[in-house]
């Protein structure tokens, strides 16, 4: 069996956020992981960094679709939770923005439907000398159970 679509979706959102490189016309060249809790956010080798989280998810439910469970096919959405650290600096709060406006400029690109919520900060602190944001993304996915 292939993939599952929800997989499917996640990893294409991952991988259209690693094009965030200076090659690609961005500002910066941005690490992006996800399901690896072990990355160390403070090392500044790993700076600016990326991190992608599937919290949740919801039935999209419309009158185009309803999803029961009799139903083969269904639209999904999933919440991802993305966090942007930058590393604490004389002007983190710029490199903090321009991450952000990175980042923003990459979901412009992205030939997928997804939905933006706002972003959240916070700032460096004793002991976490790293800047960062945080927003939720929802991806949409379909589930095909014809043919099974």
């Amino acid at each position: 069996m292939s993939a599952p679509n929800s997989a499917v979706a996640f990893q294409a959102l991952k991988a259209h956020l690693q094009t965030i490189t200076m090659a690609n016309g961005y500002r910066q060249n941005v690490i992006v992981h996800s399901g690896r809790p072990e990355i160390d956010v403070t090392l500044a080798d790993n700076l600016p960094i990326l991190l992608l989280a599937a919290l949740d998810e919801r039935a999209v439910n419309n009158e185009a679709s309803e999803t029961n469970a009799w139903t083969k096919v269904q639209l999904w959405e999933r919440r991802i939770l993305l966090t942007g650290g930058v590393k604490e600096s004389g002007d983190w709060e710029t490199a903090r923005d321009e991450l952000l406006d990175d980042l923003r400029l990459a979901l412009t690109r992205y030939e997928r439907p997804l939905t933006v919520e706002p972003a959240v900060f916070d700032e460096p602190s004793e002991g976490r000398p790293v800047a960062t944001f945080a927003m939720f993304l929802w991806i949409g996915y379909e589930c095909n159970f014809i043919g099974f």
